[in-house]
């Protein structure tokens, strides 16, 4: 094994990983994302499936408020967290564990009235297709890797609007739901 001699920067991680240590995916750290930006992330998810070192899992070693009385702060985290997760392949993920189920929260105020409450995976594909340019950026790739998940084995994924308080409380503990699930 090769020594460095310097710090690796994070886009070096998944080469490093791969071929000096010889293991199959990394558990990021989310100090190691400080200062990145969407762009950063998806290129980072982009050298992590070429090196066949994924990113497995975001570990976030501060404890998250998801009680009643979670404040902005927690609420921004949550989503910076979701929005993270979800650049760096998050559904990928969720395939390879064959989870039951994928919840992604979306921002606030992002047309969810227009959206049914149960769609199909195909229905989500033509409605992402119609929708690519009056949909918001971030809504629609929530859809989208939902929809891609589905295909992989994904028994459900659910699209829920972030900005509602208690959101994924209603969501998981009705029968109704408040959001979109494929």
């Amino acid at each position: 094994m090769k020594r460095a001699k310097r710090a690796l920067e994070p886009m070096e991680i998944p080469d490093f990983a791969a071929e000096e240590l010889g293991v199959k995916g990394i558990n990021a750290n989310t100090a190691l994302l400080r200062g990145m930006v969407a762009k950063d992330l998806e290129r980072l998810r982009d050298r992590a499936d070429r090196a066949r070192c994924p990113i497995l899992v975001l570990v976030d070693e501060a404890p998250l408020d998801f009680g009643p009385d979670a404040g902005p702060m927690s609420i921004q985290r949550i989503e910076r967290l979701g929005m993270a997760a979800s650049k760096l392949g998050a559904p990928a993920v969720a395939v390879e564990l064959s989870a039951a189920k994928i919840i992604f929260l979306a921002p606030g105020n992002t047309l969810f009235t227009s959206l049914p409450r149960q769609i199909s995976i195909s229905e989500t594909e033509e409605l992402i297709k119609k929708n690519k340019g009056e949909f918001p950026p971030n809504l629609l790739s929530k859809l989208e890797y939902g929809a891609k998940a589905c295909r992989q084995g994904v028994a459900r994924t659910h699209v829920l609007d972030g900005g509602l308080n208690e959101a994924l409380l209603s969501e998981v503990f009705s029968h109704e739901g408040i959001g979109t699930m494929v």
